[in-house]
């Protein structure tokens, strides 16, 4: 299996493949000779590039206007070309992307899944200030409101 980088020169060549509409922007590892990288943005007027150019200048400290897509600009398949990148930086990521992802880290022990720190109370804020106030469960009876001949409106069950 080859590598999902080659250098040119000083520039760093960068081999991708993009998911777009992801849920959340990350580099998810390896998917054969590529980088696999999942971006929120949609694959649409370029919108995709843009968004994978800014995030993978951050994630390999370049400046955004030092990524440029050389080839693949409609495809999800892409080559990236990193003016400037640096080697050590490149290591890191690239360690990063040989090893599967981290499950999500346990919640502490004591904390229940969906558990408040506070009890909260209705008609008030969990601050307990009244002008944060909540609203108190409605009830399930639906309530119609009809035009009145004065224009005020009147609940009718």
């Amino acid at each position: 299996m080859g590598d999902f980088f080659a250098w040119d020169g000083r520039d760093l060549l960068l081999h991708v493949r993009v998911q777009p509409k992801a849920a959340q922007d990350r580099i998810a590892g390896l998917h054969g000779d590529a980088l696999k990288v999942r971006i929120t943005a949609p694959p649409t007027d370029g919108k995709a590039n843009r968004h994978l150019a800014r995030l993978l200048a951050k994630e390999l400290r370049v400046p955004k206007g030092a990524v440029t897509v050389e080839k693949g600009e409609k495809g999800k398949d892409k080559t990236l070309r990193l003016a400037g990148a640096d080697p050590e930086v490149l290591a890191a990521a690239r360690a990063g992307a040989s090893e599967p992802s981290a499950p999500p880290s346990p919640a502490p022990p004591g904390a229940a899944a969906g558990a408040h720190s506070m009890p909260r109370r209705h008609g008030t804020g969990s601050a307990g200030s009244p002008d944060q106030a909540t609203p108190a469960p409605s009830s399930s009876r639906k309530v119609r409101k009809v035009r009145a001949a004065d224009d005020s409106c009147l609940p009718f069950g």
